[in-house]
């Protein structure tokens, strides 16, 4: 099972910036989990919400903001300490994590707000960068992520859903998707029907799984991945399972 940061480790540092994602990079994650909007000039920005008055000093819509408008604003309001950090462009996240090996969840943002051109520019950076065989993306919006795969068939997506989805293999294969991202409590409520997938070489990479007696389920259910606000938590329970089986 691989571990997976989310938002960086956002259990530690502001979700989503350069300082989140040097952790996960210190505490040994396989990979980090990311999500990002399009901005006014049509930038890819490395953020959670439509908003950005949760996570920083700001307010308004990223969508209606440049990048040089967001740039200006401090995205450190869950962790004050770090007092410097700010928003990344995918760009920059990318060219942190290029020379480490880690792979890439990228969450593409698109549910409310269905920013036009957005696949096509994520896909180019990507390839660009030359990280397109250590990225996944994943959208809680099916269309977009039905559209990469039409766009580029080598891309592998994954199709978030956090609702006890009915027949979820035969979902994905409808859609043409590569991997299954469920709540983990979807995993564990119906852990036959995901062992059975799993078994015949299906992909699930649950989310978001923080409390370490849950991360145990999960490891016990055999997950592909487990995304994590605390990667080093996950890395060491994963750890002790391997020197137990």
């Amino acid at each position: 099972m691989k571990v997976f940061a989310h938002r960086g480790a956002s259990g530690y540092a502001p979700e989503n910036t350069i300082e989140a994602f040097q952790l996960a990079i210190d505490h040994h994650a396989d990979g980090v989990e990311l999500d990002i909007h399009l901005t006014r000039d049509k930038q890819l920005i490395v953020t959670h919400d439509e908003r950005i008055e949760r996570v920083s000093d700001g307010n308004g819509l990223v969508a209606m903001m440049s990048l040089k408008d967001l740039k200006k604003h401090l995205f450190n309001k869950t962790h004050p300490e770090y007092r410097e950090a700010r928003a990344p462009t995918l760009e920059e996240v990318l060219e942190l994590l290029e020379p480490t090996g880690l792979q890439v969840n990228i969450e593409l943002k698109n549910s409310r707000i269905p920013y036009e051109g957005m696949e096509e520019l994520c896909l180019e950076l990507v390839e660009r960068t030359g990280m397109g065989e250590r990225v996944v993306y994943s959208s809680f919006n099916h269309h977009s992520m039905a559209f990469i795969k039409r766009l580029n068939p080598r891309a592998v997506c994954g199709l978030l859903y956090d609702c006890c989805l009915k027949n979820p293999a035969g979902y994905l294969k409808m859609v043409g998707a590569d991997a299954l991202h469920p709540h983990f409590s979807d995993v564990l409520l119906y852990p036959e029907e995901y062992a059975a997938f799993m078994q015949a070489g299906g992909l699930v990479h649950v989310w978001t799984v923080n409390d370490d007696r849950d991360m145990r389920k999960v490891l016990d259910a055999g997950a592909n991945i487990i995304i994590t606000n605390y990667p080093d938590r996950a890395v060491a329970l994963r750890n002790e399972y391997s020197h137990t089986v």
